[in-house]
């Protein structure tokens, strides 16, 4: 749980929460569970409501998982080019891995590189996009 400031503007009447650089907005799961739902999904090959489960039960829906995958599939361009300023060549996924997982594959693969655990890759990770594009991963 992270502690969210909220602030009251006095000319509107509406709150305005400043969310710690490493949230994604209006998401109840952050980088560390994006990371491990979409490994286990493009890496592993589960379904992704099963991916979700296998990491959180309470809160796995069918709406939430394709909310997040949608949300990162917007932004696997913008992604590509985070990552090919890191690397000068693109981790290719194992052929074995096709269809609508290969894209995604690719990027969580080039995000997992030099990291031992799938969260903290997609924390670190999310921290440095967010502070070049000023979007969350997902």
């Amino acid at each position: 749980k992270v502690p969210i400031r909220r602030l009251l503007c006095p000319a509107t009447g509406r709150t305005v929460s400043l969310l710690p650089d490493f949230c994604m907005p209006r998401r109840q799961h952050g980088p560390g569970i994006l990371g491990p739902l979409l490994a286990g999904w493009a890496l592993q090959g589960k379904p992704l409501l099963g991916a979700l489960q296998a990491i959180r039960q309470d809160g796995a829906w069918h709406s939430v998982v394709q909310s997040l995958l949608r949300a990162f599939l917007r932004r696997i361009h913008a992604l590509r080019t985070y990552l090919a300023g890191l690397r000068h060549r693109p981790i290719e996924p194992p052929a074995s891995i096709v269809g609508p997982r290969r894209p995604v594959a690719a990027v969580v693969l080039g995000l997992l590189a030099g990291f031992q655990d799938v969260a903290a890759a997609f924390v670190h990770h999310g921290r440095a996009f967010h502070a070049l594009c000023g979007e969350a991963l997902a």
